[in-house]
Order: C-alpha cells, then sequence, then structure tokens
C-alpha cells in the first residue's frame, strides 16, 4: 500500500465507480452495461486492477491477452485512469505495475501500450516508468 492506496484485482462491485473513470477517457458507458462486460470477460485473457483510497476507487488500469501469428503472445494495457486529485501520487505506477507483475506470473514476456498521440501527458509518464516508443501508426475502425 502506498500513501493509503490498495491496488487490488477489480471485483463486480467496482463497476459503479469504474463507470466515471471511464468516461474521464472519453469512453462513457452505464454501469448497468460496464458490468455486462465485466462479466463476459475470460480471467485467462484479461485482467483489471483498482486503486482504492478510504473506499473509493481513484484509478483503474484494464489489460488484455493478445495472441497473433506475427509476435508471441503479450498483454496489452487497454486503459489506465487516475482521478484527478489523485495524480501524481504514484497510483498510475502501481497501477501499471500490478499489471506487469500480473503479466509476468502468467508467463508473458513483453507487456504493450498504446496511447492516443492526443493524450500527451501520457508519453513522458509511460517512457518514465520504462516503456520505450517502439512504433507510430494510424488507426482505422468501420462498423460493420
Amino acid at each position: 500500500m502506498q500513501s493509503g492506496i490498495e491496488i487490488r484485482a477489480m471485483k463486480v462491485r467496482d463497476v459503479p465507480w469504474v463507470a466515471p473513470l471511464m468516461a474521464e477517457l472519453g469512453y462513457p458507458v452505464r454501469p448497468a452495461e460496464l458490468e455486462q462486460r465485466y462479466c463476459g470477460l475470460d480471467p485467462a485473457a484479461a485482467v483489471s486492477f483498482v486503486a482504492e483510497r478510504a473506499g473509493t476507487i481513484v484509478g483503474w488500469i484494464h489489460l488484455v491477452r493478445r495472441d497473433t501469428l506475427l509476435n508471441s503472445s503479450r498483454m496489452e494495457i487497454i486503459a489506465l485512469v487516475v482521478k484527478e486529485d489523485a495524480r501524481g501520487a504514484g497510483v498510475g505506477k502501481a497501477l501499471v505495475n500490478a499489471g506487469l507483475d500480473w503479466s509476468r506470473a502468467h508467463g508473458f514476456a513483453t507487456v504493450r501500450v498504446t496511447s492516443n498521440l492526443k493524450r500527451e501527458e501520457s508519453h513522458p509518464f509511460y517512457r518514465r516508468i520504462g516503456f520505450q516508443l517502439t512504433k507510430e501508426s494510424a488507426v482505422y475502425d468501420l462498423s460493420v
């Protein structure tokens, strides 16, 4: 525990706290929909941790397993957010470390994170904690 912060695996009871954090990232979701998504995750392929302070969730990280023919299996940080009033206290780093520890314990040699170019504050954070920039790319979606 760091500065009164406990990092632990996310539970379904945390959904009402995590939903507003997702909105802070620009991915608004109703708690009921988030709960449905959470309950549908394969625990061998996805993991989430929360940072809790005095009974309140102040941060969240979500990682998923990526299996492709191009690379060895790896974990990928899909989301990381810390409430504004908890930033700068090591919460983000503690959440990333929990994800790294889980990944190592489950046999993954690589953890990747992608970060939107417009999230300028996140890029120095990831470099500071040891991530290396390996490529830049564009992302395209098509609704089907």
